[in-house]
């Protein structure tokens, strides 16, 4: 069946789904990622998803959502031998020249670790108005103990399996919580990713309707739109509680679609609209109502009616409702979308002429795809925005309506892509230096030489490094990577051969490695620190002028706590054996004069 106004059919397209957006695994294991397929204009194809470009280690058997499917289990298996660290991969779905990409974050941990996983919820962003059931699973070995965490507060605490949990959010505030599963053994923590839960029993609000209720000489060519003050939930929007009725009560044949922003629903008489009739538009029922992602039903009352015009041609000009990202917004995602909803549907062709990316250059050759009614249009950019990235766009005066009515004025708008920055920190010195065992004394915090492995008096020497986080930005979104660099300036004996691996691992020592010429307690205490997550083994490979080495989600995890550890991050390195007791040095070290620079932390993070 033809559009109503006379133009092409929309062109057939699928929203692409990922569950969960964020994953642990553990070297040489395997993660299952849930892909779905959302149709939209009658698309019914295949489509193919895979990795694309994984990197090193990385891989994933592509698999194919078959015609009229709507969900596949993507199957990424990580290679034993790679580094740990939080990767970024994207998963693409293709269908012919239509593709459709989602990103997924995996943190990638070492063998021997335990893993924490969510069963419930799946999610990484959900909202509730009620009870929530969560769940984690933990492999890998026996957990001492596992704590929910909301925030910093423990919520719930176990001591064996199954690890389940109602919460009653109904003493919650309205607001985010942050979750997380905490687990202990043997002396070492492990940390699940985080789910952030809504905890919202607010009802959406019908912000503004298009036509107005009670509006009279609309368009029978009108297609009908709804704004409300948050996203709805797209399967409690369908035609069987959602459309228009005529004279009578009469059903009137539509379409209905939610915008990619889940705010605006739109209504498509599939024919022109009869004339001058009362046309009642339908938002749900009592017992099937239009709800928020949290399950809140939309305040009554949900219908409204307006009057079509009789045969006196529109002359009215076209508005633009709404745009997203909102005019200077800042610290937008790079891979955002543009979205603009017209207030009654637009000759595609002139809007699409009148459209244009002022600045920055090179970045007008994206897609352009409508909704069935031709009233709201998205732009995809053809690649990631920059950091940092100044966008200014507009539609000018030769964007026009089905009825041929120009836009009345210019609509420009700019927004500011997320930003970058690097930080790089100089080791505390406070916290920094060789500790032995069992002499544990200290005798300056100046750095003049240091030290790992033992000694001829078969003493065993720990080299701690400490970092202070003090000018990293509060407002900072995600630290993207963090890299410890080590000047390591020469080998006595053969430490690795005689001692086995060199760790470094996390550790919570204070504010201070405290100086005294003899033993000292509080020295001894910070030696044997247990590790806060495992550690992570430096090959010899790594060692030099600086060895680097990433510790991107051990950062993570001191910045989330940087309330409680004052901003500080700080590492332990030792040898798997503490001495052979041969009387004979076997050590790394490091001196003032041939590396003044014992060690800093480059930590790359995103902003608004």
């Amino acid at each position: 069946m033809d559009p109503p106004d006379g133009g092409e059919n929309p062109a057939q397209d699928f929203e692409l789904g990922v569950s969960p957006l964020e994953e642990t695994v553990v070297l040489g294991g395997v993660k299952n990622l849930q892909v779905t397929v959302v149709r939209k204009n009658g698309f019914q194809g295949s489509v193919d998803v895979a990795l694309e470009r994984p990197p090193a280690g990385v891989s994933a058997p592509s698999v194919t959502i078959p015609e009229s499917g709507t969900t596949a289990t993507l199957r990424v298996s990580v290679a034993a031998n790679l580094a740990p660290r939080r990767l970024s991969l994207t998963v693409r779905g293709s269908s012919g020249t239509t593709q459709q990409d989602r990103s997924v974050a995996l943190n990638v941990v070492s063998q021997g670790s335990l893993t924490v996983s969510w069963v419930s919820p799946t999610e990484t962003r959900s909202a509730v108005n009620g009870p929530v059931s969560l769940e984690v699973t933990v492999a890998g070995g026996q957990a001492e103990q596992v704590e929910l965490l909301r925030g910093e507060t423990v919520l719930h605490t176990w001591t064996a399996a199954p690890y389940q949990y109602q919460w009653n959010t109904a003493a919650e505030e309205e607001k985010e919580f942050v979750l997380k599963a905490r687990v202990t053994r043997g002396g070492s923590t492990y940390f699940s990713d985080e789910r952030t839960v809504a905890v919202d029993r607010s009802a959406p609000r019908i912000e503004s309707r298009q036509p107005a209720s009670g509006a009279t000489q609309v368009s029978a060519r009108a297609a009908i739109q709804v704004a409300f003050s948050e996203p709805v939930r797209v399967s409690s929007v369908t035609t069987t509680n959602v459309g228009l009725s005529g004279s009578g009560g009469s059903a009137i044949p539509a379409t209905v679609e939610v915008s990619s922003a889940g705010r605006t629903v739109t209504i498509a008489p599939i024919n022109v609209l009869p004339t001058s009739t009362t046309v009642t538009v339908n938002l749900g029922t009592n017992s099937h109502p239009i709800v928020d992602i949290a399950g809140n039903a939309i305040e009554l009352p949900f219908n409204f009616s307006f009057t079509t015009e009789g045969p006196t041609p529109d002359t009215t000009p076209p508005t633009i409702l709404s745009t997203t990202p909102g005019n200077a917004v800042i610290g937008v995602a790079r891979d955002t979308l543009i979205e603009i909803v017209f207030s009654e549907p637009m000759n595609k062709a002139s809007v699409e002429g009148a459209f244009a990316i002022l600045s920055p250059a090179g970045l007008n050759t994206g897609t352009l795809r409508w909704n069935t009614s031709s009233t709201v249009m998205t732009y995809s950019f053809p690649t990631e925005l920059s950091y940092g990235a100044d966008l200014r766009w507009q539609i000018s005066t030769n964007a026009r309506d089905a009825e041929g009515n120009a836009l009345a004025a210019t609509a420009a708008q700019t927004f500011r892509a997320i930003r970058q920055g690097i930080a790089t920190f100089a080791f505390d010195s406070g916290t920094s230096g060789t500790v032995d065992s069992p002499g544990f004394f200290r005798q300056t915090s100046f750095y003049n030489m240091a030290t790992v492995g033992d000694n001829a008096g078969n003493f065993i020497e720990r080299l701690f490094l400490g970092f202070q986080m003090s000018t990293l930005p509060e407002d900072l979104t995600t630290i993207r990577q963090a890299r410890l660099k080590w000047w390591t300036g020469g080998q006595i004996g053969d430490p690795f051969g005689k001692l086995g691996q060199l760790i470094l691992e996390p550790v919570d020592i204070g504010n201070e490695l405290p100086i005294k010429f003899d033993t000292n307690p509080e020295l001894e205490v910070a030696y044997y620190s247990p590790p806060l997550s495992s550690g992570i083994n430096i090959p010899p490979s790594s060692i030099g002028r600086p060895g680097i080495t990433d510790i991107t989600p051990m950062v993570i995890t001191d910045w989330a706590n940087r309330a409680s550890r004052n901003k500080r991050t700080q590492y332990r390195l030792r040898f798997e054996i503490g001495t052979v007791g041969d009387g004979e040095l076997h050590r790394l070290h490091s001196t003032y004069e041939s590396d003044p620079k014992l060690a800093e932390l480059e930590i790359t993070y995103e902003y608004p």
